[in-house]
C-alpha cells in the first residue's frame, strides 16, 4: 500500500541490534578509518623515511651537488637563497619576517633530531620523479577502484569486502617493510595494495552511519576526519626512525594490525548494515531523501514482524529515480567539480611540500620539524570534521520539521543543509593555494593550517552532501562514481608536477591555474541559494521513477 496521509513508516534491516552494540561498531569502524584507510595520503613522511633509506638514491649516480641544486627539489644540503636560483625565480622570497626567525629557532630546539643518515642524505630530480610517480599512481588507484568498491558492495556483503580489505593492507605493509635499495620495486606494490585496501575500508565503514540515522552526517563528518588524520601514521614512522625503531619494524606492527579487521568484521552484519530509519512522509515524500518513495508494505507488517506473527525478513519497495537521474543532474556534476577540483589542490600541495619545505627552509633539521610538526597537525581532523556534519544534521533536521505541509519545500530546503560547509570548503581551499604563491616559513605555517582544516572538510562535506542530497539506495553507487571520477581527474597531478619541477617559472603559473579553478567551485554551493531553481530541478528529477525492492 501507498501511504497518502502523514505516517510513520520503518525501515529495517533484521537482526535489530541494541544501542551499545550499534555505537561499538561505529567506534570500532572510526578506529580501524583512523589507522588504516588513507596512510597514503602521509606521502610528505614516507617520503622522509624512503629517502632516508635510499630507495631508488641509484637514481641520483653521476649527479653533482652542483646539479643536484639546479636540477633537483632536495640536495645533499638543502638549497639556500644562493643554491637555488630556479625556485627564487618562481617564488620570490620576500624579507624574513619575525615569525620567520622564531620558527626557525624554535625549529633547531624541535623534535626533528637529525641523525647520520640525514646528513647523508641525497637526492635528486630522478629520483623526485620516480617516487612521484609512485605517489601519482597510488592516489589513482584509492580514487579509480571506488566505482568497482561501490558497485560490488551491495552484492558481495560487508564481511568479503572488508576481509579483502584487511589482506590488502597486511599484504602492503609487509612489502614496505621488504623494500630496500636492493629492490625499491616492491614499493609499487605496495603503495598500490595500500591505496586499495584503503578505500575498501573507507567506502565500507560509511554504512555505520545507517545505524544513527538522525546523526548520519555527523558521523560521515567523523569518519571524514578519522581518514585525514589517517595520514599521520607515516610521519609516526618517521619519528619511530628517529628514535631508533627501524622502518621495518613500524610496517610489521601495522601489518598486524590490518590482519584485526578480519576477526573485527564477523561481529557484523555479514551482507549489509541494519538500516534502521523512521521518517515522517507525506505522499510519497521521505524528507532528506529528494525522492518519493511509495512504500508498498505497510507498518502493519512491520509491527506484526517486531511480535514474530510474521517473518522476520520479507521484501519492501520502494519508487525512486534511476540512478542516472542523479547522475546526469546539475547538483552531482557541479559537485563532482567541486571536489575533484579541492582534491587537485590537496594533492598538488603534499606532492610539492617535500621539495618546498627543502627549498625555503634552512636545514635539514627544520624540514624533519616542519613535516613532523605537519603529521602531528593532522590528528585535529577528528576534532574538526564533526563540525559541519552537526550543522548539516540541524538544518536538515529543522528544514524537515518547519516544511511539514510542503513536501518539495521541505526536500529543497534538507538539500540547502549543506551550503555552509560546501562554501567554506572553498574558502580554504582558494586560501591554501594563494598560500603557495609565496615563499617563507610563515607561508608554509600558514598554509599548513589551511590544510588541516580544509583536507577533513572536503572528505566529509563531499560525502554527507551525497547522503543528504541524492536517495539512500543510490549512495555506494554514487560514492563510487564520485570519488573513480576524481581519481581520474586528478591524474593531471603528475604532468603539473613534472613542469613545476623541471620549468621555470611554471610553479607559479600552475598555482594561479589552481586558484581560477578553485573560484569556479563557489558555483556549488551557490547554485543551492536560488529557490526557483532548485524546485524545477526537483521537479525534473522526480517526474520519473522506478521500483526497487530491498529486505526489511
Amino acid at each position: 500500500m501507498v501511504c497518502n496521509n502523514y505516517d510513520v513508516v520503518a525501515i529495517r534491516l533484521a537482526p535489530r541490534y541494541s544501542c551499545a552494540k550499534k555505537l561499538f561498531f561505529v567506534i570500532i569502524g572510526f578506529i580501524e578509518t583512523l589507522l588504516l584507510s588513507a596512510n597514503i595520503f602521509g606521502w610528505a613522511g614516507l617520503l622522509q623515511v624512503l629517502k632516508i633509506n635510499g630507495i631508488y638514491s641509484d637514481r641520483c649516480q653521476g649527479f653533482s651537488s652542483d646539479s643536484n641544486a639546479a636540477n633537483s627539489s632536495t640536495s645533499s644540503r638543502p638549497p639556500s637563497s644562493s643554491s637555488s636560483a630556479s625556485s627564487s625565480e618562481v617564488f620570490p622570497k620576500t624579507n624574513e619576517t619575525l615569525l620567520d626567525e622564531v620558527l626557525r629557532e624554535v625549529a633547531s630546539e624541535s623534535i626533528g633530531i637529525v641523525s647520520a643518515e640525514d646528513s647523508k642524505l641525497t637526492t635528486c630530480a630522478a629520483q623526485e620523479d620516480v617516487l612521484g610517480l609512485v605517489y601519482s599512481l597510488a592516489t589513482f588507484i584509492y580514487g579509480g577502484t571506488s566505482i568497482l568498491v561501490g558497485f560490488l558492495l551491495d552484492p558481495l556483503g560487508i564481511w568479503k569486502v572488508k576481509i579483502v580489505a584487511s589482506f590488502c593492507l597486511a599484504t602492503s605493509y609487509a612489502f614496505l617493510a621488504l623494500t630496500t635499495p636492493e629492490s625499491p620495486g616492491l614499493l609499487f606494490p605496495s603503495m598500490l595494495l595500500l591505496a586499495w585496501g584503503g578505500n575498501q575500508l573507507r567506502i565500507v565503514n560509511l554504512e555505520l552511519a545507517n545505524f544513527f540515522p538522525k546523526w548520519k552526517s555527523t558521523i560521515i563528518c567523523l569518519y571524514g576526519g578519522a581518514f585525514c588524520a589517517s595520514a599521520s601514521v607515516f610521519s609516526a614512522f618517521r619519528i619511530a626512525q628517529e628514535n631508533g625503531i627501524p622502518s621495518a619494524s613500524c610496517c610489521y606492527a601495522v601489518a598486524g594490525v590490518a590482519l584485526l579487521i578480519t576477526p573485527l568484521t564477523l561481529l557484523l552484519p555479514k551482507d549489509h548494515v541494519p538500516v534502521e530509519e523512521e521518517r515522517e512522509v507525506e505522499g510519497s515524500s521521505p524528507p532528506g531523501t529528494g525522492v518519493p518513495a511509495g512504500l508498498l508494505e505497510s507498518t502493519e507488517l512491520m509491527k506484526e514482524k517486531e511480535k514474530g506473527l510474521a517473518p522476520a525478513t520479507g521484501k519492501m519497495s520502494v519508487a525512486t529515480p534511476p540512478l542516472r537521474v542523479s547522475l546526469g543532474s546539475t547538483s552531482f556534476i557541479l559537485h563532482q567539480i567541486w571536489f575533484a577540483t579541492t582534491c587537485l589542490v590537496i594533492l598538488m600541495y603534499l606532492g610539492a611540500l617535500n621539495p618546498w619545505l627543502y627549498d625555503v627552509l634552512a636545514s635539514v633539521r627544520e624540514v624533519n620539524a616542519m613535516t613532523s610538526w605537519f603529521g602531528v597537525s593532522q590528528l585535529a581532523g577528528p576534532l574538526l570534521a564533526p563540525l559541519a556534519g552537526i550543522v548539516m544534521d540541524y538544518l536538515a533536521d529543522r528544514a524537515t520539521r518547519n516544511s511539514r505541509d510542503d513536501p518539495e519545500r521541505r526536500v529543497t530546503a534538507v538539500w540547502k543543509a549543506s551550503v555552509g560547509p560546501l562554501a567554506m570548503t572553498s574558502l580554504l581551499s582558494a586560501a591554501l593555494t594563494v598560500s603557495r604563491l609565496f615563499s617563507s616559513r610563515s607561508a608554509i605555517l600558514v598554509s599548513m593550517v589551511f590544510l588541516t582544516l580544509l583536507r577533513p572538510s572536503v572528505i566529509s562535506c563531499a560525502i554527507a552532501h551525497l547522503r543528504l542530497r541524492f536517495p539512500a539506495n543510490h549512495f555506494n553507487r554514487l560514492n563510487g562514481i564520485f570519488s573513480t571520477i576524481t581519481s581520474v581527474l586528478t591524474l593531471v597531478q603528475y604532468p603539473l608536477f613534472l613542469l613545476s619541477n623541471n620549468v621555470p617559472d611554471m610553479e607559479f603559473m600552475i598555482q594561479c591555474l589552481l586558484l581560477m579553478l578553485v573560484i569556479g567551485t563557489f558555483l556549488n554551493p551557490l547554485h543551492y541559494c536560488f529557490d526557483g531553481f532548485l524546485a524545477r530541478m526537483h521537479k525534473k528529477e522526480t517526474s520519473k521513477y522506478e521500483v526497487n525492492t530491498f529486505l526489511v
